[in-house]
């Protein structure tokens, strides 16, 4: 089902390697075995592939020289063009920026192929990619969803737009919220963030503004990250609640 894969390139050529169940192929200059062989795969997995490989191998299949693509993506020149079937997977996709050479020494797989050590590191991340694949299938989205990361993913089920900078702090507050309720300073200081917006200062400075309430006995920092509130030198035991809302 998911095929292993890399494209390289120069001046002489280019060349491409996969893995498909444990067997490597190496394609060299020839356009028709690669095009008989993407009819047959499913899936092709990658490392930081959606930057290179992707873009040389469409390349490949548009007629085009993947070297000259290769030289834009050196020069970080846009190459507007993408790798549309069959769908591909980004091994790289949400982790911080490790190069594969780095992987594999972390992985302790200095003498294997590029491919065998992109099969490694699926089976590592196996339910990242599995979590997307469910959402695509729950949701009814369409195949190319699983190339967008979680948050991509979440932004199309929400069906939610990419706000403005005239937007940022218009700050609306639920309708099942009582607001007669909430403490008189927090909900001024909010106010009072909005009014300098439409004044005209600047929302960089006004989102570093921060504001203090004690509630239950407790300092509440207040700001546009959340709130904050710990007790000091806290220690205790028993079942406890861990939430992270960003989840």
């Amino acid at each position: 089902m998911f095929s292993f894969y890399q494209v390289t390139a120069d001046e002489t050529g280019w060349e491409i390697q996969l893995l498909q169940d444990d067997e490597e192929t190496v394609i060299k200059n020839d356009k028709g075995a690669i095009e008989r062989l993407l009819s047959k795969i499913n899936f092709l997995v990658g490392y930081d592939n959606y930057s290179k490989s992707d873009k040389l191998l469409a390349s490949i299949l548009k007629g085009l020289d993947p070297f000259d693509t290769l030289e834009k993506i050196n020069s970080n020149k846009r190459v507007s063009f993408m790798l549309q079937s069959p769908i591909t997977l980004d091994l790289k996709q949400e982790l911080r920026n490790l190069d594969l050479e780095e992987v594999k020494y972390n992985l302790g797989a200095q003498d294997k192929s590029d491919v065998y050590v992109m099969q490694q590191i699926f089976k590592e991340r196996e339910d990242y990619f599995t979590s997307k694949f469910e959402v695509v299938k729950e949701f009814k989205l369409q195949p190319p969803s699983l190339k967008k990361t979680r948050v991509g993913l979440a932004s199309d089920i929400l069906k939610t737009r990419k706000g403005t900078d005239k937007e940022r702090l218009n700050i609306t507050y639920d309708d099942r919220l009582q607001m007669k309720e909430l403490p008189k300073p927090i909900t001024d200081f909010y106010k009072s963030i909005q009014d300098q917006f439409k004044k005209g200062t600047d929302f960089t400075e006004l989102e570093k503004e921060k504001f203090t309430f004690k509630l239950c006995d407790l300092d509440h920092l207040y700001g546009f990250g959340g709130l904050h509130a710990a007790k000091e030198n806290y220690v205790s035991e028993g079942y406890f609640m861990q939430i992270d809302v960003k989840s």
